[in-house]
């Protein structure tokens, strides 16, 4: 961010706005940081992972605000570890991509050579339930931790969903720590 004061007076504009963005807390955050504002900043961060656990660049400079701030009061290394983990879980891992035009059977092979595995931990009615459930599971075991959206005669649900995990084993690991922590009928998906 060139210039923060800035950007930071727009984010708050649309903050004003009534929007409820996980990103637009991330960048607030951001902003807040680099202008030496660190409470305001872990203040940001948090509220765009209680929207979205999954928002990786959140977890990573929150986790950064909280090992390196010079405020005992704010400091707080464990959190920051889990947070780190838990982003560099979740960052997606380099992969080979192959042109399909020549063999589009080869494509289709090379794609499921490393499928992208989620656990699917809970479905719920409440929008403001599933972030709860969201961000306990995502601390209680440290996995990357996300929202889906599902749609059922009419209704809509979220899901929440740890993951993903492209190693293998990775995702059978994740669905014990799921069901460890509370959730039992737990279940990898795609």
């Amino acid at each position: 961010m060139q210039r923060p004061a800035e950007a930071e007076g727009s984010l708050l504009r649309a903050l004003e706005l009534g929007l409820v963005i996980p990103d637009l807390h991330a960048s607030l955050g951001d902003a807040a940081l680099q202008q030496e504002r660190t409470a305001e900043a872990l203040r940001h961060y948090r509220v765009a992972l209680d929207l979205d656990p999954g928002l990786v660049h959140a977890a990573n400079n929150l986790a950064w605000a909280l090992a390196t701030t010079s405020d005992s009061k704010l400091r707080d290394p464990a959190e920051a570890v889990r947070l780190a983990r838990s982003a560099a879980e979740a960052r997606e891992p380099l992969a080979l991509r192959l042109s399909t035009r020549s063999d589009p059977e080869a494509g289709a092979a090379a794609s499921e050579a490393t499928p992208r595995r989620y656990v699917r931990a809970a479905t719920f009615a409440d929008p403001a339930a599933a972030r709860a459930a969201a961000r306990d599971l995502a601390r209680s075991t440290g996995l990357p931790v996300r929202l889906g959206t599902l749609t059922r005669k009419g209704k809509t649900y979220k899901v929440v969903l740890a993951g993903p995990f492209t190693a293998t084993g990775a995702g059978d690991e994740a669905l014990n720590a799921v069901r460890g922590a509370g959730y039992p009928k737990a279940r990898l998906s795609k």
